[in-house]
């Protein structure tokens, strides 16, 4: 039997729903701490008057979400 989230992902019974949730969450607060870190880079980039001759490029190999 198949289980389906509320987002539609499919998900494995064997896998209690809390542990998933837990993870689900660990997850987007690491994505948040990203986000904080990358804005503070940005911040100073722009605070410096580097901002307008700056790329910043970030990229990501895992898709598990």
């Amino acid at each position: 039997m198949m289980v389906v989230s509320e987002m539609g992902a499919r998900l494995s019974p064997r896998i209690a729903a809390e542990r998933i949730a837990r993870a689900r969450s660990a997850y987007f607060a690491m994505v948040t701490e990203l986000d904080d870190y990358l804005g503070t880079i940005m911040a100073e980039l722009d605070r410096g008057g580097l901002w307008e001759n700056t790329v910043v490029v970030y990229t990501s190999d895992h898709g598990e979400m």
